[in-house]
Order: structure tokens, then C-alpha cells, then sequence
């Protein structure tokens, strides 16, 4: 099964969503800061849909449901800025509120580039792990020129969720691992690889080695190096 979040209709919203594994239920929850398009910016109040805006007293409404259903709270983010590699303002002030909120997980996505990754404290004494963002999992640009290979380096987050003997959840342990976008011409022939498996070979095929004149597989590694920091094992 399929859990979906991030879209919603008036009479779910507030249906938190919970999966449960291993005896710990964990409930999701998505937000936004924004949309693409500004005509879709609102809904005409007979949609019956619901943007999940980025609004603090919503967020604090909602994570408080979260935790009268679940052990732990994961929270997906769509905020940033495109194309840079450290968390905006408005970025920090949300990660203030969710860790305000006692959230566990914070997992951002939408400046198409890698963030970097940590715990920070929480008010009630917990800690919290924020993944900025993942960048792309698969991509595929027109644009060309110096830097733009960066936009092919994406990553999955690891994270291990545990109980102790007082029923209370803490994360165990997290890390990433990198990924590389492959683009080639042709039906189905973008796909990811894991950075760790990516060859020579593969980059000589990759069309972004013509589009970027620093891209290359040791550009990856040192983003990963600098953004991931010891988070990143070759």
C-alpha cells in the first residue's frame, strides 16, 4: 500500500496520516511554502481541496493531532531557495516552529540541490533530524553552463527509528546516500545511480558532461564531501 500526503481534501486534512512498523506508529504530515504557479496559488472555495500552506498555527495544530495517534512525527517540506546550498531564512524560522512542535523528522525538498543534514534540539529536551533538503532524485535539465551539474546529485536519507524500554522514540541512527542522475537520449533513458556506483563509463554517456564543463564524478564527491560533511562514506 501507498500512503499519500500533500494533497488533501477539506473533510480529510485532518485525517493524519499513520504507518506503523516494528510496533511504531509514525504519523506524516506535508507542507509548502509556496507553489509554482501563482494563479494556482489560492483554490476557489468550492474545490473542496486544500493547499498545505507552511502557516505556523496550522503546523502547530496539526503536529499536536500527530502525536495523540502516533509515537513519532515526520514532516515532508517543500521550502528553500532553488540552486542553494544552505537553508534561507524562512527555512530556519520553520525548523524553529517544528522543533517547537516536538516534530522528529523533517525531510525538505524544492531548491533541487543538496542541504545539509543534522539533529538540532528540540524544546522539550528531544532532538530533531533535519534533512534540508534531498535535492533530486532523478532530474533532467536544458539548461547549460558552469555549475549546473550539481543539480544531478541527489540523495536518499537513511534513518532508523527506535523505541527504548520507557515506549519513548528517538532516532537510532541516520545518513544519506548519494545519487547521481543519468541522462541519456532516448524513451526511459534518464534514470539515478547511487554515487557510489557510478563509473567513468557512465559519466562519459551522461549529457551533463557536455553541458557542464566541471562536471565530473570527483565534483560530485567533493559536494558530497562539503555539504554531507562525515555523513558521506565513499
Amino acid at each position: 500500500p501507498v500512503t499519500m500526503i500533500g494533497g488533501y481534501t477539506e473533510d480529510d486534512y485532518d485525517q493524519i496520516r499513520v504507518v506503523e512498523k516494528n510496533g511504531i506508529r509514525i504519523a506524516l504530515l506535508s507542507y509548502t511554502t509556496f507553489v509554482n504557479y501563482a494563479h494556482q496559488s489560492s483554490l476557489s472555495s468550492s474545490s473542496g481541496y486544500v493547499i498545505p500552506y507552511a502557516d505556523a498555527d496550522d503546523i502547530r495544530r496539526q503536529t499536536a493531532l500527530a502525536h495523540e495517534c502516533a509515537d513519532a512525527v515526520v514532516v515532508s517540506m517543500h521550502w528553500g531557495t532553488e540552486d542553494q546550498f544552505t537553508p534561507d531564512a524562512q527555512q530556519k524560522k520553520l525548523t524553529s516552529v517544528l522543533a517547537e512542535c516536538g516534530v522528529d523528522v523533517v525531510i525538505g525538498h524544492h531548491p533541487h540541490v543538496i542541504q545539509k543534514v543534522g539533529e538540532i534540539d528540540r524544546t522539550d529536551g528531544g532532538k530533531m533530524l533535519v534533512i534540508y533538503s534531498l535535492g533530486n532524485f532523478i532530474n533532467s535539465t536544458a539548461d547549460s553552463g558552469r555549475g549546473i551539474g550539481k543539480r544531478v546529485v541527489g540523495a536518499m536519507a537513511q534513518v532508523t527509528v527506535s523505541k527504548d524500554e520507557a515506549g519513548d522514540v528517538f532516532i537510532k541512527e541516520y545518513g544519506v546516500i548519494p545519487l547521481v542522475t543519468q541522462i541519456e537520449a532516448g524513451p526511459g533513458a534518464i534514470t539515478t545511480y547511487r554515487l557510489s556506483d557510478y563509473t567513468q563509463e557512465l559519466y562519459e554517456r551522461n549529457q551533463m558532461s557536455r553541458k557542464d564543463p566541471d562536471f565530473s564524478i570527483e565534483m560530485c564527491k567533493d559536494l558530497c564531501r562539503e555539504v554531507f560533511g562525515d555523513l558521506f562514506v565513499e
